[in-house]
């Protein structure tokens, strides 16, 4: 397995490395990149073979030693104690502070982590299967019964929390009704919100005395880890240093799983700035506060709390609050990386940033905008945002936002960095966020998972906001006269697919199921960007003109489209250097803007793609400039 990941790795190295001097060759720039653009791809393959050799030579010594004393009872004997304190090591962890098991797992990286975790499991299971054989009595099946009765019956308060006393109940019924969210609901509606918003724009008085619309955006970050949260936050990096208005001319953004990680990193870098007058000058840089989390090590924390973990939702009373849960795990881990030069800042022992609740991260008066951050209510499938306003009037019914269920659910204390991290609980690899509810005398479990498993581009949630403001200024002529309103796609989902490469498996009783379930919840990202773009060609004042959309810098709907199969770019909490700097190339700049008569010839579907890019981000920032 370890040498065929290696191989895996060079081959895909490789890979990655030619098709990267295609895409230079296509836009004409060879090694010469734009500044903002660094490229660090090596691919060596000594590196490959020399550690294959080291790991065939150790999995040949180890078969030769424990062959030689496989008859030996001292050597088991000794194996049998390493076990009993390999288990008792793992066991320690349960009321380990969060911060030295990301700082220990960190120093092992992923597959020391998971060999560690790997050997652990085994030893206790050895541990149990003796103590089985002395005693007669089956440990490992109790231990599975155990199991099966907390989550069935709901009796451990480490698996769902109780409900706080003093939260606000409702006798059930109708009170649950639409309308009575709509009453209840514990934050301002969105147009509410954005009027607020609208009127502290410290540039909104400098853009009417020039008689041009002011630009408002609203993004749509997808998910998919550390590769989404950095295109989010190069994306705003590179657009914010070259031009200060941008943060505080973006509303908001609809964010999923990496994405919802990638913009709270975005507002820890950007929080505190003021209000900028105008496009001269460069803005602040916030790439390294990016970088600081993206090239990070985040997986190993996770894998290191597997068992902790496990045997927390075994324990049927509360443990001490220290003890973690992989999702607590990653988010230690998040804000270590955030606040790496601010000890407080990163221990959360000075409650501010990423660390702050939730709902303290946005006002009508930030500079940074409000992250609506999406995730999926599992008992029926609706998206549920953390939202800083309501949802309930944008949406179509499936569409909420937490603060409209703040007659039975209380969400005040969520952190930020907490919020950020229920959007990105992806089955498998991070549990469900589970919250216990009072609905008259019963009280019920509801579970929420990632928002890609909903949508995972973020652009139905976005598109729905969109959609509720230019309603908003349909009504208001006025209003709509002066506002320019955007809405901006960061997406890698694939509008138009290639027919071609469409080639099933031949198990179809059992992987093509599996496959079909993957590829829908792919379909429903792509639905939604789909409408999306759909919905900027009914605006598009350029149709009817026969300019092409993505040429025309009215259009309402800009799509940066990142190319990630032609990289083969992987989803996942542990990302490389040369895949960061491969986002960032897809991400384009405004000087390889190719209009699409000239990027249609380019042989490379990468370069074709950081040509569009590229456009997108020079006509935000002619927006911007009032160009």
């Amino acid at each position: 397995g370890l040498l065929w990941g290696i191989w895996n790795a060079y081959d895909k190295s490789v890979d990655l490395n030619l098709q990267y001097e295609n895409a230079l060759a296509s836009l004409g720039i060879g090694s010469e990149l734009p500044s903002g653009i660094v490229a660090t791809l090596q691919v060596d393959p000594r590196y490959a073979a020399r550690t294959g050799l080291i790991v065939i030579a150790c999995t040949v010594i180890l078969h030769i030693t424990l062959y030689s004393f496989r008859r030996s009872d001292h050597v088991r004997r000794i194996v049998l104690a390493a076990s009993a304190v390999v288990s008792l090591a793992a066991v320690a962890p349960v009321l380990a502070d969060g911060r030295h098991i990301v700082e220990v797992s960190r120093q092992l990286g992923p597959l020391g982590t998971i060999i560690a975790v790997v050997i652990a499991l085994y030893s206790l299971t050895m541990v149990l299967a003796y103590l089985t054989r002395l005693t007669g009595f089956p440990f490992i099946g109790a231990l599975a019964a155990i199991g099966i009765a907390v989550g069935l019956f709901n009796i451990s308060h480490n698996v769902t929390p109780p409900v706080a006393q003093d939260q606000t109940r409702h006798p059930g019924g109708e009170p649950l009704k639409r309308q009575a969210r709509l009453e209840s609901t514990s934050a301002d509606d969105l147009e509410t919100s954005f009027r607020h918003w609208l009127d502290s724009r410290q540039d909104l008085e400098l853009f009417r005395s020039r008689g041009k619309p002011y630009p408002v955006l609203i993004v749509a970050a997808q998910g998919g880890g550390l590769y989404a949260a950095t295109a989010i936050g190069r994306a705003f990096a590179q657009l914010q240093r070259d031009c200060p208005l941008f943060l505080q001319h973006v509303f908001a953004i609809s964010a999923v799983e990496g994405g919802a990680v990638g913009s709270a990193a975005i507002h820890a870098a950007a929080s505190g700035q003021a209000q900028a007058s105008d496009c001269n000058g460069k803005g602040s840089d916030i790439t390294g506060r990016i970088s600081q989390v993206t090239l990070e090590d985040h997986l190993s924390p996770i894998i290191a709390t597997i068992i902790p973990d496990l045997i927390r939702k075994l324990y049927p009373f509360e443990i001490s609050p220290i003890a973690v849960t992989r999702s607590d795990a990653l988010e230690y881990s998040i804000v270590e990386s955030v606040y790496r030069d601010d000890p407080a800042s990163g221990a959360c022992i000075d409650p501010g940033g990423l660390c702050a609740p939730y709902f303290d991260h946005w006002s009508p008066r930030s500079v940074t905008p409000a992250l609506v951050l999406n995730a999926t209510w599992v008992e029926n499938g609706h998206r549920v945002a953390f939202a800083p306003f309501g949802l309930e009037r944008a949406g179509d019914q499936t569409l909420h936002s937490f603060s409209d269920f703040a007659m039975v659910l209380d969400t005040r204390d969520v952190s930020l960095i907490g919020a950020a991290v229920v959007s990105a609980r992806t089955p498998g690899v991070l549990p469900a966020k589970v919250y216990g509810v009072k609905i008259g005398e019963h009280g019920n479990r509801w579970n929420f998972i990632d928002g890609g498993s909903a949508d995972a581009s973020g652009a139905a949630t976005a598109l729905q906001i969109f959609e509720a403001l230019n309603r908003l200024l349909e009504r208001e002529v006025l209003l709509g006269d002066e506002i320019d309103l955007r809405l901006v796609l960061v997406t890698d989902s694939e509008i138009d697919p290639d027919l071609a490469k469409a080639d099933g498996t031949g198990f179809s009783n059992t992987m093509a199921p599996i496959s079909a379930l993957f590829n829908s919840r792919a379909l429903l990202a792509s639905r939604a960007v789909e409408q999306a773009v759909a919905r900027g060609w009914e605006l598009d004042p350029g149709q009817a003109q026969g300019v092409s959309p993505s040429d025309n810098p009215a259009r309402k709907v800009l799509v940066i489209e990142l190319d990630r199969k032609t990289f083969r770019i992987s989803d996942g909490w542990k990302m490389s250097r040369a895949t960061y700097d491969i986002v960032g190339l897809l991400l384009g700049d405004p000087s390889l803007c190719r209009r699409s008569a000239e990027r249609d010839a380019f042989p490379s579907r990468a370069a074709r793609s950081i040509a569009a890019n590229s456009c997108v981000t020079r006509d935000i920032l002619s927006l911007l400039r009032r160009e």
